[in-house]
């Protein structure tokens, strides 16, 4: 019964699909651990009371404390590979969610903007655009800052002939479990990368679909990002609604939309 009121939600959502093929400019993505979530990947909150728990770190009753208290622990785990012990159980193994098709699908068919900004580190994302048929790296590439050169990552989200492969391109901001290169802590996003932080504040600033992510407690630097006074549109795609103090909430914009004929 799930299965089928998933599909009836997603055959509704064409609608609002339709809309977005009206826009002259294509819609960036901002893809968050929600996503994942239905694969049964684990949120970070979730990973951080685990870790609290197993290292019995200090942290008061509440998940800006715990996550606080996580971060203050990876600073102290320097190296990359204690970093994948710690955390590829909560990635590994996990197989595609009905939305993870559906995503990689509308991506390819080119009804969003070919460059796709995602905090997730596992490879999920990498998996359904396999799963279509497309080709690593001649149908998509995955940049990785501080895995892959600064020239490398530049020249291709600079580039916007789209004749030339590879059409898509996955920018994983805070790294992959497999590089292994992990940028959790605040400020790791672009600290030392002004680059990046100079095309999220230009990507997230033109018409941006938020996709499983609550931007609630953590995340501060991308939140940074999003013009307050903004002109261009923000769709929240979640399961769960934006929490009250939420930068979703204080970076929304008034909402324009027009209606296609039926």
């Amino acid at each position: 019964m799930e299965y089928l009121e998933s599909l009836d939600k997603i055959d509704k959502l064409k609608t609002k699909i339709n809309i977005l093929a009206d826009i002259d400019e294509k819609v960036f993505i901002l893809l968050g651990a929600g996503a994942s979530k239905s694969s049964g990947c684990s949120l970070f909150i979730d990973i951080a009371n685990k870790v609290k728990e197993k290292y019995n770190l200090k942290a008061d009753n509440n998940n800006h404390s715990i996550m606080k208290a996580f971060q203050d622990y990876l600073k102290n785990v320097n190296d990359e590979y204690e970093r994948y012990a710690m955390l590829h159980s909560y990635f590994e193994g996990k197989e595609l969610s009905l939305g993870y098709y559906c995503l990689a699908e509308l991506i390819y068919k080119g009804y969003f903007n070919g460059k796709v900004m995602t905090l997730n580190i596992d490879i999920l994302l990498e998996q359904s655009f396999q799963s279509l048929g497309l080709l690593y790296p001649k149908d998509f590439t995955v940049l990785i800052p501080e895995y892959h050169k600064e020239e490398k990552i530049k020249k291709s989200l600079e580039f916007k002939e789209s004749r030339i492969p590879p059409h898509i391109k996955i920018i994983k901001l805070h790294g992959d479990l497999y590089a292994p290169i992990f940028m959790l802590r605040p400020g790791e996003t672009f600290e030392s990368l002004p680059y990046i932080k100079s095309f999220l504040e230009q990507s997230l600033n033109n018409h941006v679909i938020i996709i499983g992510y609550s931007m609630s407690f953590s995340d501060f630097d991308i939140a940074k990002c999003f013009e307050k006074n903004r002109e261009k549109n923000i769709w929240y795609v979640n399961q769960d609604k934006p929490m009250d103090n939420s930068f979703a909430i204080m970076v929304t914009p008034k909402i324009k939309t027009k209606n296609r004929p039926k």
